[in-house]
């Protein structure tokens, strides 16, 4: 009889440490699972939620008076672009949200007034925003219709709406050549495309050309986002 409940009593433990283990191992199972799972929800909430909008930590409107030429240069925001020009890719000026690479639009107001007495020349390839690490130029219109393009085909954009889209990049996007002639100015959208991070410090440099092709300032304007 003692024999038989020594021998019932390692049979338990064995029934025991084996369930155990199998408690153990799916418990790890099931871990793995919850831990995988959170994963992937973090990473569909973050690409429904998108990037953050731009907002400027500082004043949005710079303006720098140099060597008679005066140019002041705003930050417009989405919020400010949504109200003007629509939400959503009606909208030429706010970038896709819901992409893979995540490009990022940041638009600028450029306003220059030319107080020489001579012509000023202002070349979209010749300016440079950097922004952590980017050396990027502002983008002209037929790159930016060029942009929507497919895109808005894709969406099943209506056609009169895509003609009403290019016109307003047409109409507000800066061409690749400013020539302001003396006494006049010349008021325009900047607009530069990247992957962009949500925050970090901004620079902007604009040279201006005299007729001779002489650089005869480079303006430097800085933000904070």
């Amino acid at each position: 009889m003692e024999k038989q409940l020594k021998l019932a009593g390692i049979i338990g433990y064995d029934i025991f440490k084996s369930n155990f283990k199998r408690i153990l191992n799916m418990k790890r199972i099931y871990s793995g699972w919850i831990i995988a799972l959170a994963i992937i929800a973090l990473a569909v909430a973050g690409c429904a939620g998108g990037p953050l909008p731009y907002q400027t930590q500082d004043d949005p409107i710079k303006r720098i008076d140099e060597e008679g030429i005066i140019i002041t240069q705003r930050f417009i925001n989405d919020e400010t672009l949504k109200r003007l020009y629509g939400k959503g890719i009606i909208n030429p000026f706010i970038a896709p949200m819901h992409t893979i690479q995540r490009t990022r639009f940041l638009v600028f107001e450029l306003i220059v007034r030319n107080r020489r007495e001579e012509n000023v020349t202002l070349n979209l390839n010749q300016m440079e925003l950097q922004f952590s690490g980017q050396h990027v130029q502002p983008i002209n219109s037929f790159q930016l219709i060029n942009f929507w393009k497919q895109k808005d085909e894709r969406a099943g954009i209506r056609a009169i709406d895509r003609t009403k889209k290019e016109k307003v990049i047409k109409r507000y996007i800066a061409p690749n050549k400013i020539v302001i002639s003396p006494g006049s100015s010349f008021q325009g959208y900047l607009l530069f495309k990247g992957g962009f991070p949500n925050f970090g410090e901004v620079k902007i440099y604009l040279p201006a050309l005299v007729p001779s092709g002489r650089p005869v300032h480079v303006f430097e304007f800085g933000y904070k986002f």
